[in-house]
């Protein structure tokens, strides 16, 4: 069991959809095709999910002492899950 798997959540609404709102809202200049989503809002999502994913694993690893989060090939499909998420 992961430690980002327990937070895919928090890091999804918290941070990711906080985030593409903010960007999207203030920055937000390229619609997706039939949606009011924008680019630079999706952009901002999946950018905030994996460097808080990358600050949660450090945290893991170097203050609470795991051995390693997740491998080169789980990071792989974690960030091809965030980015169809977004």
């Amino acid at each position: 069991h992961s430690v980002l798997a327990g937070l895919s959540g928090i890091l999804a609404l918290g941070l990711g959809d906080s985030m593409a709102s903010i960007v999207g809202k203030y920055l937000g200049r390229h619609r997706w095709p039939g949606t009011n989503k924008t680019v630079e809002g999706t952009t901002a999502y999946v950018a905030s999910v994996l460097l808080g994913s990358v600050v949660i694993a450090w945290v893991a690893t170097r203050v609470a002492g795991m051995k390693e989060v997740m491998g080169a090939g789980a990071w792989v499909r974690y960030a091809g899950a965030v980015g169809i998420t977004g």
